[in-house]
């Protein structure tokens, strides 16, 4: 990764005059307009799956401590798009002054750490976090994509932050009712009939402020106390423990399509075409 992005700087971009005094400015449009290395770009994308789309830098004006160069640097990981800004000193080779933008949507799960690396200026730590979290998100979008349309019936509502575990309010979360599979979209509440206790999936992608990425999936029930206290053999209180067994076996996408034909029987959850890897051997 750091020989990669070290490689920015080996383009060959096309030189400008700056917009403002004691500047120069150079502009990496598309690779149809330089003449880049295309392999480099392309090494970075397999590998990384990042895709730069902009790449501007220009000179700043002289300083005491030597020259300092501006970058604006924009792009796409696994479709979520990034910005960033960030000063290099280049006779100290620091760099100063980081700023990152990312999609509103996945603020929620990534604001601590993007501010901790804005405050260090920790350029490559931030890459190697994000396109981890990248991958996640994109794995959750397609799990719960593809179960809201397997079972579109037992859909109630899709959000984007945690549960309450003590709710008994049917369909109802904090936050913005959101398309399923949207990026950062961590809830999604599944039910039946009103008879029937609601099924709350929560696949959280949580990230500390040095950069671990940890993913958290969970599979919680949610019905009125009254419930509870009738299933004397705390049936449903099982269901996060066995969630977590049935996901090292079939996967999160067979795990959840199991739980919900054990909780709301066949006759509902095979209306929708049956996924023929998830059946039993």
């Amino acid at each position: 990764m750091r020989a990669v992005l070290g490689s920015i700087n080996q383009f060959n971009l096309s030189e400008t005059p700056g917009t403002r005094a004691g500047s120069s400015k150079n502009t990496l449009f598309t690779p149809t307009t330089a003449n880049l290395s295309l392999g480099i770009s392309q090494r970075l994308q397999s590998f990384t799956n990042i895709q730069f789309t902009s790449i501007q830098n220009y000179i700043l004006t002289a300083r005491n401590l030597g020259r300092c160069r501006q970058y604006n640097i924009s792009g796409t990981c696994f479709q979520l798009e990034f910005k960033l800004e960030f000063t290099v000193n280049e006779p100290a080779l620091s760099l100063e002054n980081l700023h990152i933008e990312v999609p509103i949507s996945i603020r929620t799960e990534l604001g601590d750490f993007i501010a901790e690396s804005e405050r260090k200026s920790l350029l490559l730590p931030f890459f190697e976090a994000f396109t981890q979290y990248a991958q996640l998100d994109h794995d959750r979008q397609t799990v719960m994509r593809k179960i809201s349309q397997r079972f579109p019936q037992l859909i109630k509502a899709n959000h984007r932050g945690s549960p309450s575990r003590t709710s008994t309010t049917r369909g109802k979360l904090a936050g913005p009712t959101i398309p399923a599979g949207g990026p950062g979209v961590q809830v999604l509440v599944l039910g039946g009939s009103n008879k029937s206790p609601e099924l709350v999936f929560q696949w959280v992608v949580d990230i500390t402020s040095d950069g671990k990425v940890i993913p958290q999936v969970r599979m919680l029930p949610r019905m009125p106390k009254s419930w509870r206290q009738l299933d004397d053999k705390a049936t449903l209180d099982a269901i996060p423990s066995q969630f977590l067994r049935l996901i090292q076996l079939k996967g999160v996408e067979g795990a959840v399509a199991i739980l919900l034909e054990c909780v709301y029987g066949q006759q509902v959850t095979r209306t929708a075409p049956e996924d023929p890897d998830l059946s039993d051997e």
